[in-house]
C-alpha cells in the first residue's frame, strides 16, 4: 500500500515549474531542502531506533506522509503561499520517508532470519517496486489530466493511500502496551 501511494504521489518539482510556474531554480531548491531534511531526519531517527519501537516509527511515518500529500493539496495555484506551501510538504515527507526507510528496514532485518532470509528480502523488494511501478503507472494517466486538477487526484490519493498504510501496519505488542498504558 505504501509504495503504490508513493508511486501515486506527485513530484514536487514539476508541479512547482509546471503549475505554478515557480521555475527550475525553485525546483532545485526543493530538492536541496529535501536531500537536508534527509540527512538531518536520519540522525534523529536512528537515535530513536535505538530505544523505540520500529512498528510505531513505521505507523507514525505513514500518517506524517499522508498529512504531508493533503496539505500539498493546499498549493493552489492562486494561494500566494502556494510555493511555501510545497517546501513544508518537501520537509515533512523527507522527514517521513527516512523514518519509513529506517524503520522498515530495522523491521526486516529483525524479522527476517535463518537461511531462506535473502528470497524473504528479494521477495520484499520485489512486491515494492511492483507496487510503487504500478502507482507511477496509474500516476502517469492522471496526469493526461494536466494542471492543477491532476495534482489535486494525485496528492489526496497518495495521501489516502498512505494513512490506509498507516492503519494496516501491525505494531508491535511492546508498543500496544506502551500506548494502553499512556
Amino acid at each position: 500500500i505504501s509504495l503504490l501511494s508513493a508511486g501515486l504521489a506527485p513530484f514536487l518539482s514539476v508541479y512547482a515549474i509546471s503549475v505554478l510556474h515557480t521555475g527550475a531554480g525553485f525546483a532545485i531548491a526543493l530538492s536541496a531542502v529535501s536531500s537536508a531534511t534527509l540527512v538531518l531526519s536520519s540522525l534523529y531517527v536512528s537515535s530513536h531506533l535505538r530505544r523505540g519501537s520500529s512498528s510505531r516509527l513505521l505507523r507514525r511515518s505513514f500518517l506524517l506522509r499522508g498529512c504531508a500529500l493533503l496539505i500539498g493539496a493546499t498549493a493552489h495555484p492562486i494561494n500566494p503561499l502556494a510555493p511555501v506551501v510545497l517546501v513544508c510538504v518537501a520537509v515533512l515527507m523527507a522527514a517521513g520517508d527516512t523514518a519509513g526507510q529506517l524503520s522498515a528496514n530495522e523491521r526486516l532485518m529483525r524479522l527476517a532470519t535463518g537461511p531462506g532470509v535473502l528470497a524473504f528480502q528479494s521477495h520484499f523488494v520485489v512486491r515494492n517496486i511492483g507496487a510503487y511501478t504500478g502507482g507511477v503507472a496509474a500516476s502517469s494517466m492522471v496526469m493526461l489530466l494536466g494542471g492543477y486538477p491532476a495534482f489535486a487526484i494525485l496528492f489526496v490519493a497518495a495521501g489516502v493511500g498512505r494513512f490506509a498504510a498507516a492503519r494496516a501496519t501491525e505494531v508491535s505488542r511492546s508498543a500496544q502496551l506502551e500506548t494502553a498504558a499512556a
